[in-house]
This record gives structure tokens, C-alpha cells and sequence, in this order.
């Protein structure tokens, strides 16, 4: 008889009667413990003392020699407990496309995770983030199980039935009800760590390279130096072209890191090589070791010449985790449904009906009411409309197609042999045919057309505005327009003030064109650049950002050394994106300082999802204000292009203290696809990021790109007259001039 395990929880007690399908408890003491083989005759109800006592418990009367597990426990003859030698530990990382490969790996029940809705077990939470399962290109368990000891008590265990009944008074269902078709013989000891890791690929033209880079990535321990720079090569992989969600759980070990240490690829790999050391200090309760009844002479004693057994479910399980893997299904489909309803009152998107399928679906038919009869038919279901009603229709049936799954899974826990019946009608509908059904998102009115650039030039002014008007084609609806440094002339306001500043403002935007103020510090000649994209082009947003201002520290004696200070927004897209996260940058847009000491301002992008991004801010405490601008498109749209350079860019207070004064900085860029653009393609660059000595009063930084060609571009950054730069990065944009 094979061993049977399930996750431990604090309800368990040596002894009870237990569900394995279900994963239920049943009736305690359903088992308990005698010392005298030769009493192998079934209980009656004033000879025992429960095997699973409870110290809280009130104390019950003990006949004879039928002892407690306390007792056992406490006793040091080592015939009586058997502990199995420290450690057994297994590790393993595998490859997993469905949800109920999981729960058989972690040994939950489908038919339990069916009806709690999640993957979970020891009432320790989920196992699993379900959402990002489904959504993600592949996904890697991780499970390592340490066990120290197995406890087992090899006292003779006798069945302990309930008052009077005799067996032929039970039908299997009864006695499966009362008492389960096992009981809990016994606990591993020792710590079980799992790990969830959902990867989605930014390009899905590098998931199969991606998901060899995950394969090697999340193994412990590598052997030669070979091995080792492959190991470190394939983590540098995965997290640069691609999305890693991790889910963890974990019982013994104590705390297996710091508190505010974020899990990663990493942190895994340190967690689950240390984790039996962490087990052998910190040892818990892991599983339940299960035992059938029919294994006990007593329970065969006590049925006799009825021949009752609990309901076996060996064949129910197969069944049960195919109905697991469609609820889960319905689950995104149910989350994907109410996200319309929610965008759809917003007034954020179109809602078109879904076109007729080839073939007519229709609901699961439902069991015939008698034994033999007709099962009943299925409804039959038609695109729902693209409205209110027609998603609260569809938000119905799609609720009424989960309860069927789950007054499946009640009808084969109580009857397993439904999971074989060939007349029985499959009980569910698949949930890709039920999307095909569903109303889509309206598309743009067409792919992108068209993007409007331009130069404005200011002349010498103090402190006040200086405005500038540009046009372009006029369109249906106002475009959306961002506006970036090129050539910067800021000098301090006066020799006495350390104020430094400039700042960009966007005003009066129409159809056709819109008004650019530049403001900030006394400055010379300037120039900016606009872009200006329609809003109908698809997956193309732009947007400013207001940063709160910041407080400058006391001046101190001595004077403390400015640090670097980080804030950050999380952005959402006015929509979000199918299948990819998009490619974002960011500029430098509005910036102010404080300060006659070093000044550094940058600003990037963080954590990019289909959905939403980090737009993050960088400076030294002596930064007062920054509002950046952000651009993004999709990675996959054919002739617009975006990125950082160089990437990535950091600073901290001492490379910026060691830096040397340079009086240009540059690089070359070369597009990752070759063939994105057939000919030269238009290019803005500008500035995300500068970084001035001490002593430079004032700011004077033009930038721009040359030798454009379709493979790639120079950009430079030229600090002239007297700006001692010692750090510059920019942003980027470009895109086919077909466009232009």
C-alpha cells in the first residue's frame, strides 16, 4: 500500500478519521492505540482513551492498557516510537502548465482546491498566484522537502466504532461521511519550502531561449567555473527580457531572510540551499501519513460478514484535476468580465460583438434524473451583446458554468464512480469556447499613421516665461504632445542665490497646435523639441508627471555630504496592453535645485507590465523639484522605436565625488532588429540625466543625434563654456519617416 501524505494543519490528531478527497477531517478517535495485541477485538465506548489527546482537553477515562499517544510519547522504550534518521531532503525544479499539476505535486486535493477556489493547503494560504499562472508564459515549481524524523506509533491501533451501530447498518457513503476512507497513523517532521515562478517573456519570439534560461537559473548549486558563468549568464537573461512573478510558502526554517528583502531568482537560490540547515534548528509539522481502514484487523473484525468498505477515490482524482484546471479557467474569465464591466462604465473603451462560431455551443447537458433516462439537453449560447446587459448575461452564465463544476465535484465525492460512468455528460464547457462568445474591445480606428515633430528656439529672458507656438495637421480629436530639452543655457539667478532651475509647460493644445512656455533661472538662447502623436494610433500614450517637491536638509557644521534621495509614481496606461508590456523612457522635464555644491537629476522606468510602470526620479538632497515626461509604444509595432542610453545609468554619491569633469559625452546606439527600418528612421534624443561638479555655477548642455542610418545613430551630450559635467544619459525616440 502505497504511502498517502497531505499538508499538516493544526486541527490534525493522531487517530482521526480523515477524507482524502476531500481533504477533510471527520470524526476523532476514530482510531486509537493498544498495548496488548491479543485485544484486537473492536472498542466499545468505555474502553479507550483517545490516541489524539488533547492537553486542553477534558480528561477522559482509561481502561485496561489502552493508552494515549502522550503517554507512548513520553515513554522512552524505543519500541514503542520508531523516529527515522535526520535529514531526508529532495529538491526539485520543474517545468508545469497547469494548475493541477501543482496541486498534485504539492499533494492538494483538486476536488479541495475546487471548492476553497485556490491551491492551498495547512490553512497556511495559497500555494499559488493563480492570476499570474494563467497569464504567464511559463511557469517553474520549485519545492524543496526536508523531513527530520517520521513519527509512528507501533502500538497495535484498533477501530473504535461508534455507540452500537453494526456494519450492515453502514453503506459506503454513511460510513465514508462518518468516518472518512482513511485516519491519521502519523506526522513528518521537518520544513517544506515551495516556490511559484511565473515568467512572461517581453518578446515572444524569446520565450523558448527564455524558458532554457529559467531551467538552468533556478537550480541550486552549479559545480565547474564553466557551469557557474552559464548559471550567472542565464539569470542575467531572465531578468533583463522578461516578466518574474514569485509566489512563496513555506513551513519550518523560521525566517529564511531579512524582512525587507524582495524575493527574487537570487534570494531562491540562497533560501532553498540553506533551507534544511534552517529545518534542523526549526523543525515543524510538514504532513499527515493516511492509513485505509481495510489495513486494520480490528475494522476488518468489526465489518465481518458485511464486507462495507469506504468509498475508494483512486478513480475520481484523474477526473477531479481536469474539473480543477477548467475552474481555474473560469476564474480568469470570470476576473476578464468584470474588468469590461468596470472600463466599460469608465467610458474607456468600445465594446464590439463577438462574431457567430461555425459550430453552435452550448451549455454541458445535465444528468438524467433516473437511472437509464435521457440526460437533459444544453442551452444553447450566442455571442452576448456588447453592452451592459449583455456582460451581466454573460458575468451569469459564466458563474452558473462554475457551480456546475462544482455540484460535480459534491456529486463524485459522494458517488467516485461517476468519474468513469462513459453515459454520464461532461460536466463542463471548455473556457476557450465560452471567450469566443464574448465581446471585444473596439480597436483604434487604424494602426499609426502619423507623428508630428518640431524645434522651438527661445531667446535671451530672466526669469519670467518665454512662449513659442507650434502647428501641425489638424486632426479629429486634440493628439497627445510631449515636450523635451535639446539645448539647455540656465545660468543662477543672481551671483549671490544658489537657485538653479528650468522648467517646460505645455498650454492650449488644440487640434492643430498649442503654445510652449519655457520657464526657470536667467538663461541665454534655448532650444526644445515637440512630438506630438494623434490619439487614435494604437498603443501610443505619452503624459507628464509631478513629482512632490522636496524639503532641503538643515545646513550642519560641518557640512554633511548630499545623498542620493529616490521617489517614485506608479503609472497606469490608459488601456492596457494585449500580450507584451510596452517599451517606455522617460526625459528630464521640469528639474530645480538648491544648492551651490554638485547637482544630479535623472529620471527612469521601472517594473513595466502590460499595465502599469515605476516612473522613478534620482538626485541629490539638494534637488528641490523634477517632473519627467514619459513616451510608450508597443514592443512589437513595426517602425517606432524607444529606449535609454546608456542603459542602464547609475550613480551614487561616491562614483559622482570620484567622477572627472568631461566636456562631451556620447555613444553610438545601434537598433536591436536590424530590418525594423528600411531607410534612416527620424530621431529625438534628450536628456533623462545630468550631473554637475561643485563648483559650476551654471548650466549649459546641448544635445542631439547625428549619422542617423537604419541600423542605429550618435548621440552626444556637450557641456560647454563654464559646465563641468561629470555624468549625462538620455532618451530616446524613433520611428519610420513614412510616418513623418
Amino acid at each position: 500500500m502505497a504511502v498517502q501524505l497531505v499538508p499538516f494543519h493544526n486541527a490534525m490528531r493522531l487517530g482521526q478519521g480523515f477524507n482524502s478527497f476531500t481533504q477533510e477531517i471527520c470524526i476523532d478517535n476514530a482510531v486509537v492505540g493498544i498495548s496488548d495485541p491479543d485485544d484486537s477485538h473492536p472498542l466499545v465506548p468505555t474502553t479507550y482513551i483517545p490516541i489524539a489527546s488533547d492537553p486542553n482537553s477534558v480528561p477522559v477515562k482509561a481502561v485496561g492498557e489502552k493508552k494515549g499517544v502522550d503517554e507512548m510519547l513520553a515513554n522512552d522504550d524505543a519500541a514503542i516510537i520508531t523516529k527515522y534518521p535526520s535529514q531526508v531532503v529532495t529538491y526539485s525544479s520543474k517545468y508545469v502548465t497547469k494548475l493541477s499539476d501543482v496541486s498534485n505535486d504539492l499533494n492538494v486535493s483538486g476536488s479541495l482546491s475546487i471548492r476553497y477556489g485556490e491551491i492551498s493547503g495547512g490553512g497556511s494560504g495559497s500555494y499559488v498566484n493563480t492570476e499570474a499562472f494563467q497569464n504567464s508564459d511559463m511557469n517553474f515549481l520549485i519545492v524543496v522537502h526536508v523531513t527530520n524524523q517520521t513519527i509512528n506509533i507501533k502500538d497495535q491501533l484498533q477501530f473504535w466504532p461508534v455507540g452500537e451501530k453494526p456494519a450492515d447498518k453502514y453503506t459506503p457513503k454513511s460510513l465514508t461521511d462518518t468516518y472518512g476512507d482513511c485516519f491519521i497513523s502519523g506526522f513528518q517532521e521537518g520544513g517544506i519550502f515551495t516556490a511559484m515562478v511565473s515568467i512572461r517573456a517581453l518578446k515572444k519570439s524569446d520565450a523558448t531561449q527564455i524558458q532554457a534560461d529559467a531551467h538552468l537559473a533556478l537550480q541550486v548549486g552549479v559545480g565547474s567555473v564553466e557551469a557557474t558563468g552559464k548559471f550567472e549568464s542565464a539569470k542575467k537573461n531572465l531578468n533583463e527580457n522578461s516578466e518574474v512573478t514569485i509566489t512563496v510558502n513555506w513551513s519550518g526554517g523560521g525566517q529564511l531572510k531579512e524582512g525587507n528583502a524582495k524575493w527574487d531568482i537570487d534570494a531562491l537560490q540562497s533560501v532553498a540551499a540553506r533551507f534544511p540547515d534552517l529545518v534542523a534548528a526549526c523543525p515543524q509539522r510538514t504532513h499527515a501519513i493516511l492509513t485505509k481502514y481495510t489495513a486494520l484487523r480490528g475494522f476488518v473484525q468489526w465489518r465481518g460478514a458485511a464486507d462495507v468498505s469506504p468509498l475508494g477515490y483512486e478513480i475520481a482524482n484523474l477526473y477531479t484535476s481536469e474539473l480543477l484546471d477548467v475552474y481555474m479557467g473560469y476564474k480568469l474569465v470570470w476576473k476578464d468580465i468584470h474588468n469590461l464591466i468596470d472600463d466599460f462604465n469608465a467610458g474607456k473603451l468600445q465594446l464590439v460583438q463577438a462574431k457567430a462560431p461555425a459550430k453552435q455551443i452550448t451549455t454541458p447537458e445535465t444528468p438524467a434524473t433516473t437511472p437509464g433516462g435521457p440526460n437533459g439537453a444544453g442551452e444553447k449560447l450566442e455571442p452576448f451583446d456588447p453592452n451592459l446587459y449583455g456582460l451581466d448575461k454573460a458575468l451569469q452564465t459564466c458563474r452558473a458554468l462554475m457551480v456546475r463544476i462544482v455540484a460535480e465535484n459534491d456529486d463524485v465525492t459522494r458517488n467516485p464512480e461517476y468519474a468513469i460512468d462513459k453515459k454520464r455528460p461532461v460536466a463542463y464547457l471548455r473556457p476557450g469556447l465560452f471567450r469566443q462568445l464574448l465581446p471585444y474591445q473596439q480597436p483604434p480606428d487604424g494602426l499609426l499613421t502619423h507623428i508630428f515633430f518640431g524645434t522651438v528656439g527661445y531667446g535671451e529672458v530672466d526669469v519670467r516665461g518665454a512662449v513659442a507656438w507650434a502647428g501641425w495637421s489638424a486632426q479629429t480629436v486634440k493628439p497627445q504632445v510631449i515636450y523635451v530639452n535639446k539645448k539647455m543655457d540656465f545660468l543662477r539667478a543672481t551671483a549671490n542665490t544658489s537657485r538653479i532651475g528650468g522648467s517646460l509647460e505645455v498650454a492650449d493644445v488644440s487640434t492643430s497646435g498649442a503654445r510652449f512656455v519655457q520657464w526657470g533661472s536667467y538663461r541665454y538662447s534655448n532650444e526644445c523639441r515637440w512630438v506630438v502623436v494623434p490619439k487614435n494610433d494604437q498603443g501610443i500614450f505619452v503624459d507628464t508627471v509631478i513629482f512632490p517637491d522636496r524639503t532641503i536638509p538643515a545646513t550642519t557644521t560641518p557640512p554633511t555630504p548630499p545623498k542620493m534621495v529616490k521617489q517614485m509614481q506608479r503609472i497606469t496606461f490608459p488601456y492596457p496592453y494585449d500580450y507584451n508590456p510596452p517599451l517606455v523612457v522617460a526625459f528630464l522635464h521640469n528639474w530645480e535645485a538648491e544648492t551651490k555644491g554638485p547637482v544630479c537629476i535623472a529620471v527612469a522606468v521601472e517594473n513595466i507590465t502590460t499595465t502599469s510602470f515605476d516612473l522613478v526620479t534620482t538626485g541629490l538632497d539638494t534637488t528641490t523639484r523634477i517632473t519627467a515626461s514619459w513616451f510608450a509604444c508597443p514592443s512589437d509595432l513595426k517602425g517606432v522605436k524607444c529606449g535609454f542610453s546608456p542603459d542602464p545609468w547609475t550613480a551614487s554619491e561616491a562614483t559622482l565625488a570620484a567622477a572627472k569633469p568631461s566636456s562631451t559625452f556620447s555613444d553610438r546606439l545601434q537598433f536591436k532588429d536590424r530590418t525594423e527600418f528600411k531607410r534612416a528612421p527620424c530621431v529625438v534624443v534628450a536628456p533623462r540625466m545630468f550631473a554637475l561638479t561643485a563648483g559650476t555655477q551654471n548650466l549649459r548642455l546641448d544635445v542631439d543625434a547625428s549619422s542617423v542610418t537604419r541600423y542605429g545613430f550618435d548621440w552626444r551630450a556637450n557641456p560647454w563654456a563654464d559646465t563641468e559635467m561629470v555624468g549625462a544619459a538620455v532618451s530616446w525616440i524613433a520611428w519610420d519617416r513614412d510616418f513623418s
